[in-house]
C-alpha cells in the first residue's frame, strides 16, 4: 500500500466531527495537577504528553491567543543542543483505516523556520504558519496497524528556546479520504484557499487564522 500524507479541507474535518479522538489532552488544558506560575511554566510531562527538554505551557494571551486557558511552545527549557520534541501517549492505528490529524500553529518570530511532525511512519514539515495568529493545519493518512505516537519536533536546536506555538491537536478516524477531484469540488467558492505541495502532489488546503479581537 502506498504511504501518503497531504493537507485536506476543513470542510472534510467538520463532516467527521463525531469521530472518536485518539489524542488525549490535545488542547493542553489538563495540567495534571501542575500550576503555571506567572505567564508560563515548563514541566517534564502533561496528561497525554511527554517532552524532550520539557514542555513549556503558556497562559492564553501572554504571547499568543489560543483556544482555552493554555497553549504550548514547542521550544522549551533548558536547552541541551538536541531538537525539542513533544510526544503523545502511544496509540494503535488500524491497517487501512483513514485518519485525520489537525492542529493549530503559530510562529513566535518571523525567522523561527519550521517544525515537523511524525505519526505512524508518516512525516511532514510545517513552515507556512505566521506570527499574527494561529493557523489551522489538517492532514490525512492511512493507518499501518502499528503502535505509534504523534511527535512534534522543532527545527531549531536545543539552544534556541524561542519557537513555535501549538494548540488544539486532534487525531480522529474518518470514514474515507476524499479523492482529489471531490476535494476540489468541495473547496470551490471557499475563502482563504491556498495551494500546498505535499510529497510531490499538488493539493488544495484551507487555512484559517485564529485571533482574539
Amino acid at each position: 500500500m502506498t504511504k501518503w500524507i497531504c493537507m485536506s479541507a476543513i470542510l472534510f474535518l467538520s463532516g467527521n466531527a463525531g469521530a472518536a479522538p485518539l489524542i488525549i489532552n490535545g488542547g493542553f488544558e489538563d495540567l495534571g495537577g501542575n500550576t503555571v506560575s506567572g505567564d508560563w511554566s515548563y514541566f517534564a510531562s502533561l496528561p497525554g504528553w511527554s517532552g524532550v527538554n520539557n514542555i513549556e505551557v503558556q497562559k492564553d494571551g501572554f504571547l499568543a491567543n489560543g483556544f482555552g486557558d493554555y497553549y504550548i511552545e514547542l521550544n522549551a527549557h533548558p536547552g541541551q543542543n538536541i531538537p525539542f520534541q513533544l510526544q503523545s501517549d502511544s496509540f494503535s492505528t488500524v491497517l487501512g483505516q483513514a485518519y485525520l490529524l489537525s492542529f493549530f500553529a503559530q510562529r513566535r518570530r518571523a525567522d523561527d523556520g519550521e517544525f515537523s511532525f511524525m505519526v505512524d511512519g508518516y512525516s511532514q514539515s510545517v513552515s507556512s504558519h505566521v506570527t499574527s495568529g494561529f493557523t489551522l493545519f489538517t492532514y490525512n493518512f492511512i493507518g499501518t496497524g502499528s503502535l505509534t505516537n504523534l511527535v512534534f519536533t522543532s527545527g531549531q536546536s536545543g539552544s534556541d528556546t524561542i519557537g513555535h506555538f501549538l494548540d488544539n491537536v486532534s487525531l480522529t478516524t474518518v470514514s474515507s479520504v476524499p479523492e482529489p477531484g471531490m476535494l476540489a469540488l468541495l473547496l470551490t467558492g471557499m475563502m482563504g484557499i491556498g495551494l500546498s505541495r505535499c510529497h510531490g502532489c499538488l493539493k488544495k488546503v484551507s487555512v484559517l487564522s485564529h485571533k482574539h479581537s
